[in-house]
Order: C-alpha cells, then structure tokens, then sequence
C-alpha cells in the first residue's frame, strides 16, 4: 500500500512541477508576433526573419485569445500542455466554433494554420519563441515571438 500511495505522490508531484515549469509567462495579456518563418521540406532549415508583421495572437488572463491577420480576427480560447515523454512543452490555441466554421468558408487558404482541424499546436523553442505546427500539414513552420 505505502509503495502504491508513493507512486501516487510522485506521479502527482511531477504533473504539478510540469505546469510550473511551462514557459508560458504569468503577465497577461500577451502579444506573440509573427517573427519569422521555415520550409518544411528540408532538414535544419534555414529561419527567415519577419518584421513589422500584423499577424499576431493576443492571449488574456482569462484563457481566451484573439489571432489577428491583417484585417481579419479570430477567437478561441488557449491552454499549455507538456508531454513528459519526450519533454516538450505547448501552447494550444483552440478556435470557437463560429471562427472556425467561418474560416472553413473561406476561399484560398484558411488562417487557422494546421491540417484543417480547429485548433493549433505551437511548441516552445525557448520562453520568447513558439514555433507552429503548419509544418506537419506541408505548410511552412511559422515562429512567433512575445513581445
């Protein structure tokens, strides 16, 4: 019983120091600007930078975020997740319905950036990079950085 109850313990202890440990920082809100971007077709590409970029997500306190392209905005919410077996560490942007199935409406390319689902995986390259996963869908690989 004692083992069982200290496998528990461990177990619960290393989920909680894995939320603590996220880079996703504290202070909201939050501003990710588009900062640069990659092929997806080669290894160890080469990352062209990106200034002066209107496409950026807004995140608040309260979970939710705004992805803003020019002149168009979409809405969702956003959580952090880790994955301890391979300790990689993401931000998860989620759109609600009503963008998404706007988005899928739209002629040419849709602006949620990742296999047609309604949400996107960014993985953090360090505490102020977040790279998407467009790349896993033949798209390029956007990075983003906080600002």
């Amino acid at each position: 019983m004692r083992r069982f109850l200290l496998l528990s313990l461990l177990i619960t202890s290393s989920f909680s120091c894995l939320d603590d440990e996220l880079p996703l920082q504290a202070e909201f809100p939050q501003k990710w600007v588009f900062s640069g971007i990659s092929s997806s077709w080669v290894a160890n590409p080469e990352i062209t930078p990106v200034v002066d970029s209107l496409y950026y997500y807004e995140l608040r306190e309260d979970g939710t975020f705004t992805k803003f392209i020019g002149e168009f905005e979409l809405n969702g919410t956003f959580e952090k997740e880790g994955d301890l077996s391979n300790e990689a560490e993401y931000l998860i942007f989620k759109y609600d319905q009503e963008t998404y199935l706007e988005d899928r409406e739209r002629d040419g390319f849709g602006l949620i950036h990742y296999c047609g689902q309604d949400f996107e995986p960014f993985y953090y390259v360090d505490s102020n990079t977040i790279r998407g996963s467009w790349g896993a869908c033949d798209g390029p690989n956007l990075y983003f950085e906080l600002q």
